[in-house]
């Protein structure tokens, strides 16, 4: 024999005037059908409340493939850089900021350092899809520095 569960549901709409402001909902499920119900409910409720960006200020981030090409504000460049803060994985690099592009891409160019020894201490905005970082919208470069060498 199969035992049934109920699931209550209570739903507020901004917007609604009692005596619509509150609906509730019951559903009958076997149990099965209630523990994976319960499951399905609970990732949808992490996926709505995980953070679709985070600001991170003064974050060192280290470039793992670099582009020469002047790429769109606002639009990917093809680069790929690491922030050990957010992520151990390369990510994808957007410039939101003109400021930063041009200091960041005059050491890629014009710079006599090699652009994967130095250190870039930036504010960025970390985009994540399903909580999960996937970019850094560059904003702001506080400062430059050189990385010790490995065998240091």
């Amino acid at each position: 024999m199969t035992k049934t569960r109920t699931l209550n549901f209570w739903n507020s709409w901004p917007n609604a005037r009692p005596p619509e402001a509150t609906a509730r909902v019951a559903i009958k499920f076997d149990t099965k059908q209630a523990q994976r119900a319960i499951r399905v409910i609970d990732e949808q409720r992490k996926e709505l409340e995980a953070k679709a960006f985070e600001i991170v200020e003064n974050q060192l981030l280290v470039f793992w493939q670099s582009n020469l090409k002047q790429p769109v504000q606002g639009k990917r460049t093809g680069e790929l850089a690491i922030m050990e803060y957010v992520a151990k994985k390369p990510l994808a690099v957007v410039y939101d900021s003109d400021l930063a592009e041009q200091r960041i891409k005059h050491e890629l160019t014009d710079g006599e350092r090699n652009i994967y020894k130095l250190g870039f201490y930036v504010t960025a905005r970390v985009e994540r899809l399903n909580g999960r970082p996937v970019a850094y919208r560059i904003s702001e470069v506080h400062d430059i520095i050189e990385l010790p060498d490995d065998d240091e």
